[in-house]
C-alpha cells in the first residue's frame, strides 16, 4: 500500500499532502497568508506543505478559520463531509459557495474537477466541532451580522454604535475594541467588502470615491440615526432588502431581463441612490447605458418604479432613513 495513500473499505483517498504537492508555489502561499503562517520562504516545497498541514489542522488555526465561516458555509461544509454526493447543486455553483474553505485549503480539487475534502480535515473538524466551538460560532457570526447590518444600513458606522446596538438587543456588555479585535478584524480572511478606517466600518465601495465618506457624512449630520429592530439587522446583513428585491422582480418578470442582468442593475441603481444620487439622474443614466425602452409607457413604467424604489430605500445619505419616513417622499 503506498503511504501517500489512505485506505478505507472499498476507496482509496489521495491523503491531504499528496494533493497539496499538486498545487503550485503561489496557491501554497495564499494558504499560509490566509492563515498567517509566516517564513515559510526558507523551506523546500515539501517541507513547506507539512508546515501549512501541521498548522491548519491544529485546534488553534482551526477554531480561528472555522469561527468565522457562515453557519450557511458550515452547514453546506458539513453536508459535503458527511456524503460529498447527496447535494443537488451544480459543481461549479458549489466551489463558489465553498471559495472560504478552498482559500483555506481544507477542500481541495481532485483530477476530476471534483471537490475534496481530505479525510485529515474531517477527522480534525469532527474533533473541533463541540458544543463548545458551536457556542463560540453562533457567538461570533451574531456580532458579525450586527457588523455587516449596521454598516450596509448607514454606509459607514462607528464602532461605538455598532456595539451600542448589539449590546441593547443581546445583552451583552461588549466594547467597540473587543467588537473590532475579536469580531471584525478577523473577519477579514473572509471578505473585504467592508474596512475599517478613522474607527468606524466603511462599505469599501465608498473609499473608491475621493470625498464621498466626507461627502456622506456631511449631508445626514441633519438625520438622527434610524435604529433598525434585531430581525431587521440579520436581513441587512445578508443583503435581504424589501424594496431591491421588488425593482429586481420587476426587472426579470415585466423587462425580460436575466437574473444575472437583473441582479447587476439593481446592485447599480441601488449604489447610486443610497450615496444621494437623484432618481432622475439614474434614469438618464441608464438609458445612456444600459436599458433600450421598446415604448413610451414601457419607460414611463421603469421611471415610476425607479422612484418607488429610491421613496422606500434606506439612505446612507439619510442615515438609514428612507425618503418617505422624511417626509420627501412626493417627488
Amino acid at each position: 500500500m503506498k503511504d501517500n495513500l489512505i485506505y478505507f473499505p472499498g476507496v482509496w483517498h489521495e491523503s491531504m499532502e499528496e494533493l497539496y504537492e499538486k498545487m503550485t508555489l503561489e496557491e501554497l502561499k495564499e494558504i499560509a497568508r490566509i492563515h498567517e503562517i509566516a517564513g515559510l520562504y526558507k523551506f523546500n516545497k515539501s517541507k513547506q506543505i507539512a508546515v501549512i498541514i501541521s498548522n491548519i489542522l491544529s485546534r488553534e488555526y482551526m477554531w480561528e478559520f472555522f469561527l468565522c465561516a457562515s453557519p450557511e458555509e458550515l452547514e453546506l461544509f458539513e453536508q459535503i463531509a458527511e456524503d460529498d454526493e447527496v447535494l443537488e447543486e451544480e459543481e461549479a455553483d458549489l466551489q463558489q459557495m465553498m471559495r472560504y474553505f478552498f482559500r483555506g485549503g481544507y477542500i481541495l480539487l481532485g483530477d476530476d474537477g471534483k471537490m475534496i475534502i481530505p479525510e485529515e480535515v474531517r477527522t480534525a473538524y469532527r474533533r473541533l466541532n463541540t458544543p463548545e466551538f458551536q457556542k463560540a460560532h453562533r457567538e461570533y457570526n451574531t456580532a458579525y451580522n450586527y457588523c455587516c447590518g449596521i454598516t450596509a444600513l448607514y454606509g459607514l458606522a462607528s464602532l461605538k454604535e455598532i456595539t451600542k446596538i448589539y449590546n441593547t438587543y443581546e445583552k451583552k456588555q461588549m466594547t467597540p475594541e473587543e467588537m473590532l479585535f475579536d469580531i471584525f478584524l478577523p473577519s477579514l480572511k473572509r471578505s473585504k467588502a467592508i474596512v475599517y478606517t478613522d474607527d468606524m466600518l466603511v462599505e469599501s465601495i465608498l473609499l473608491h470615491q475621493k470625498g464621498m465618506v466626507d461627502q456622506i457624512l456631511k449631508i445626514r449630520r441633519f438625520y438622527d440615526p434610524y435604529i433598525p429592530g434585531r430581525e431587521e439587522i440579520y436581513e441587512l446583513a445578508h443583503g435581504i432588502e424589501d424594496p431591491l428585491m421588488i425593482f429586481g422582480m420587476y426587472l426579470m418578470e415585466y423587462m425580460q431581463f436575466s437574473v444575472q442582468a437583473a441582479m447587476g442593475v439593481t446592485e447599480l441603481v441601488a449604489g447610486m441612490l443610497k450615496i444621494g444620487a437623484d432618481p432622475e439622474d439614474v434614469f438618464d443614466l441608464l438609458k445612456k447605458e444600459d436599458i433600450a425602452f421598446i415604448s413610451e409607457d414601457q419607460e414611463d413604467e421603469f421611471a415610476g418604479e425607479l422612484v418607488e424604489l429610491w421613496m422606500n430605500l434606506r439612505l446612507y445619505t439619510m442615515y438609514g432613513h428612507t425618503p418617505v419616513e422624511m417626509g420627501e417622499g412626493a417627488y
